[in-house]
């Protein structure tokens, strides 16, 4: 058995180089403590099978982190820079956009600057059905961190299909 125990720390070196994260890194990306992650490293402390299970699990998990919620579009320049999926709603907190980008700050900020409504709405007086700018319309917007492009294009895919009746997206996004 303790020969296991080595290879399970051999492995955490080479996870821990393939990531290039520090040991507090590592420890975050696989749910322990650095101080048992440091010790696993060092070799003071076993590293058991359900811990390696645990980490593997940990690892694979869907690493999304919610950014902003319902920010008033006046307030985007806090929007982080990360990569993500973002959410632009009107001001009744119906979802009228929702894209993937690999600079969230950027992509939302031309998105609201171009971008016109696929379908025509009544907001005038005179009830004449008219397709506005997203900016026009745009009251809030949700972004959430996504580092895997793989899971930015997935997540965007669900959730046009989810919500495909409300949104203004062109197209229907296809999973990877």
């Amino acid at each position: 058995m303790r020969g296991r125990f080595k290879k399970y720390q051999e492995f955490l070196h080479t996870l821990q180089d393939v990531t290039g994260t520090s040991i507090g890194e590592l420890a975050t990306l696989i749910g322990k403590k650095q101080a048992n992650v440091s010790a696993y490293l060092n070799g003071t402390k076993a590293v058991k099978k359900g811990a390696m299970q645990s980490a593997l699990r940990h690892l694979a998990e869907w690493n999304v982190i919610r950014d902003v919620t319902m920010l008033p579009i006046a307030n985007k320049a806090s929007i982080c820079s990360h990569p993500g999926i973002y959410f632009i709603y009107d001001s009744a907190g119906n979802c009228v956009y929702l894209g993937q980008a690999a600079n969230l700050k950027t992509e939302v900020g031309a998105r609201l600057g171009t971008k016109k409504m696929r379908h025509g709405i009544w907001l005038d007086q005179q009830m004449k059905k008219t397709r506005y700018s997203i900016n026009k319309v745009a009251a809030y917007v949700t972004t959430f961190r996504v580092d895997s492009s793989r899971l930015r294009n997935n997540l965007e895919s669900l959730f046009t299909i989810t919500v495909i009746n409300q949104t203004q997206n062109s197209h229907v996004e296809k999973f990877l």
